[in-house]
């Protein structure tokens, strides 16, 4: 729990521009907010404290939700849930978030028309981070093939590696007015700190376990950090955001 949580944290840390411009004035408190598939709480909790938001999180992992009920106070309201199904009424949310969530769905459709009905006319979805794996950039050419053998390990556990680039199109299919689409930006600077750098693996060799044996990975660490002391790694995956208003 511990792992996923630096690991949310340091997502949120990319995503929290968007996020202060799109709740700034945009919501009378207090308002009702559903974080789906909420992980240990870092959005949910964030949105609570900073805007006074009432957040429901829900999710499919009971430890992570243990978790969240311990560590993230400021929640209103946790359930074990299933996205497709959610445990509630119509209209009830003034605003419904993911964050990283579409990647693993089967029928991402499906879950969005889900958040569509549990969010009242007029109010906001937003999917503040996917990934667009297979628009990935990464240099050297060690570096390239370890990001391709990151990709193929999260395929093979049931990702969809382009559905960044699908959120516009999901979002105006499914009905939501005033969509709007965009990319994160990268930077990059050297040196870089080691923190960067084990931070980073931890997250590759979690992705890589049970693709790759230990020693391979240890392998392709000891490369990638050879190019990391030299200033000579990029790795850039494309991380798309979105969001729509519900229609009237």
């Amino acid at each position: 729990m511990e792992f996923l949580d630096r690991l949310y944290q340091r997502q949120s840390e990319w995503t929290r521009p968007l996020r202060n411009f799109f709740f700034r004035q945009r919501f009378s408190a207090p308002f009702r907010v559903l974080d789906a598939g909420s992980g240990t709480g870092v959005l949910g909790n964030e949105i609570a404290q900073k805007y006074h938001a009432e957040v429901y999180s829900i999710d499919l992992n009971r430890d992570v939700l243990a978790y969240s009920r311990r560590q993230r106070p400021d929640i209103s309201f946790h359930a074990q849930a299933d996205i497709y199904h959610l445990p509630f009424p119509p209209r009830f949310f003034h605003c419904a978030i993911t964050h990283f969530v579409f990647l693993w769905l089967k029928h991402p459709q499906n879950a969005l028309k889900e958040l569509i009905r549990v969010t009242m006319p007029g109010g906001w979805i937003v999917a503040f981070a996917e990934p667009d794996y297979e628009a990935r950039i990464d240099y050297p050419g060690e570096t390239a093939k370890l990001g391709q053998i990151q990709k193929q390990s999260l395929i093979k556990r049931g990702i969809n590696p382009t559905i960044g680039r699908e959120l516009f199109a999901l979002f105006n299919e499914c009905g939501l007015r005033h969509v709007t689409s965009g990319l994160y930006s990268g930077e990059w600077k050297f040196p870089l700190t080691h923190s960067q750098f084990v931070n980073e693996w931890e997250t590759l060799e979690n992705d890589l376990w049970g693709y790759l044996s230990f020693e391979e990975i240890q392998s392709y660490r000891e490369q990638d950090f050879q190019n990391f002391v030299k200033g000579r790694r990029l790795s850039f995956v494309p991380t798309f955001y979105a969001y729509g208003q519900v229609q009237g």
